[in-house]
């Protein structure tokens, strides 16, 4: 097993406070034997070969990746996550943005995914192999949807630029690789972990990382601006990352934690904010897209209200969308329907089924009305709806609700959400055939949904298909980075007698496969 394979299987096994002072520990090692990692960056655009190779980004972002997975802080929350991932494909779908032919490459046959971090902590980070956390603490608090996508399209630049590749693709051999993914892993851990990782380092321990983690100057300029492109592409005001930067700031003068995290791997400095300032273009918000941008940003202050309302923020139920001063009647009537939505949500959450029906069926009286001012709000109270019903075993009414908008949803961030309803309500129904059809093809479009894949096995154990269970399983593990476990299950399918011929050839495929992955 290589070392920060090691290294990541035994912070796993340990309790919190003991993985603090294991990853304290592995970063004092490398940094001391290995002080030189992270030099200048090369000549931007330029084509010099000192970065990690795209087999080792990609292997080392999904070893990192999966390790975070399988923690507690990870957030299975497919609505948000979806969101987010369609923010990051509009701007990718521009072609005016220049950006790494390697990463072009490797986006290819790796699309850009991003993942949620149950943190109070203002911060997002990208990892090699295209992936972006996002931390809760950043997706609930910040103010507005400009100041979301402004943060994600930096951290989608330091990614377009590779740039973490060639910070630590500096040493041309293996120990490059090894000493990027030791130091990654465990800043990665200590993320997932929250800022007391870094609370109990030395005084010297703490710089000497700071320095092994920040990006450069050039390469904080380089994200603004291609950040600031990507913003503009889809038609943003692109001031949104001044006026973020300048928060962030702020805040951290005032010694407000929530800032520092981001602002710790992203030194901000007055040349940077200058620079911005001569870059922005105030022209780019167009009266046309006005009432399209509107809309928007209620999605986005509906799914914040739904985020701080699972993981329950500190801010949860203090912050309202609009002000009381209503400039029109559609602020006036969203206002009211927010509210309730908001109430709808609590409700659920205290397990008052009976108060939350009687919203429910108040909002239906409105579904009209909000359809033709948002049908992705709608989408929302359906969908809570939906839940509502699963909580309280009602499958088939889930189901038929279900269908009623199922066909519309389909291009929209709640089709996986939905199509989980979908399952889960067959599931409550015995109807084994049809769950099946329902998975396989929603795993062709994510592959690792790790729910779908035990939701799966759990349906074949009911109908008894044991051989079946275990493979379902197994893939279950397998999109968590758990490939010892995934072996054990297959190698169990082997010892099922009557199985036929072809499902077991399938079997010694994927035991190989995991077999390989394991080397």
């Amino acid at each position: 097993m290589e070392l920060n394979g090691f290294i990541i299987l035994f912070i796993k096994k340990i309790d919190t406070y003991c993985k603090l002072v294991i990853i304290s520990l592995i970063i004092s090692i490398y940094l001391i034997h290995y002080p030189a990692i992270g030099g200048n960056l090369p000549e931007l655009g330029g084509s010099e070969g000192n970065g990690l190779s795209l087999f080792d980004e990609h292997k080392l972002g999904k070893k990192i990746f999966t390790a975070l997975k399988s923690s507690n802080n990870f957030l299975d929350a497919p609505e948000i996550e979806d969101y987010l991932t369609q923010i990051i494909r509009s701007f990718l779908d521009s072609t005016k943005i220049s950006r790494d032919k390697d990463f072009n490459y490797l986006e290819k046959y790796n699309k850009v995914r991003l993942f949620l971090l149950i943190n109070d902590s203002f911060n997002a980070f990208a990892l090699p192999g295209n992936y972006i956390g996002v931390h809760t603490g950043l997706f609930g608090g910040v103010s507005t949807r400009g100041e979301l996508l402004a943060v994600l399209s930096h951290e989608l630049a330091h990614l377009t630029q590779r740039h973490i590749s060639r910070k630590y693709g500096q040493r041309k051999e293996a120990s490059g690789v090894m000493i990027a993914s030791a130091i990654l892993s465990a800043i990665a851990m200590a993320a997932s972990e929250g800022d007391a990782a870094l609370g109990i380092m030395s005084l010297g321990q703490t710089r000497a990382l700071q320095k092994q983690l920040t990006f450069s100057r050039q390469a904080e300029r380089e994200a603004d601006r291609i950040g600031m492109g990507f913003l503009e592409a889809v038609g943003v005001d692109n001031h949104s990352m001044i006026r973020m930067l300048e928060t962030l700031q702020e805040r951290s003068l005032s010694g407000e934690n929530s800032a520092i995290s981001w602002l710790s791997t992203h030194p901000l400095t007055y040349e940077r904010l200058a620079d911005l300032r001569m870059r922005k273009n105030f022209d780019v918000y167009q009266d046309k897209k006005k009432n399209n941008f509107q809309m928007e940003d209620e999605i986005f202050e509906w799914l914040q209200l739904r985020l701080r309302s699972e993981v329950q923020l500190n801010s949860f139920f203090t912050q309202s969308i609009f002000s009381n001063d209503f400039s029109s009647k559609r602020e006036k009537d969203l206002n009211s329907v927010y509210l309730s939505y908001k109430n709808l949500l609590r409700t659920i959450h205290k397990k008052n089924y009976k108060d939350a029906e009687r919203i429910i069926k108040s909002l239906k009286d409105k579904y009209d009305l909000i359809r033709a001012y948002n049908r992705i709000l709608y989408y929302l109270i359906v969908e809570t709806e939906v839940e509502l019903n699963l909580k309280q075993k009602y499958f088939q009414k889930a189901l038929e609700t279900i269908d009623l908008i199922n066909g519309p949803a389909k291009t929209t961030f709640l089709y996986r959400t939905f199509t989980r309803h979908r399952i889960e309500a067959l599931y409550g129904l015995k109807r084994v055939a049809e769950l099946e059809q329902v998975a396989k093809k929603i795993l062709k479009k994510a592959p690792d949904d790790t729910w779908v894949w035990k939701k799966r096995a759990a349906s074949a154990f009911s109908a008894g298909k044991k051989a079946k269970a275990y493979l379902f399983l197994a893939e279950a593990n397998i999109s968590e980075g758990k490939l010892k476990q995934a072996l054990e299950r297959l190698n169990l399918i082997r010892s099922i007698q009557g199985e036929h011929h072809v499902f077991m050839a399938k079997v010694e495929v994927r035991i190989k496969q995991v077999q390989n992955q394991l080397k």
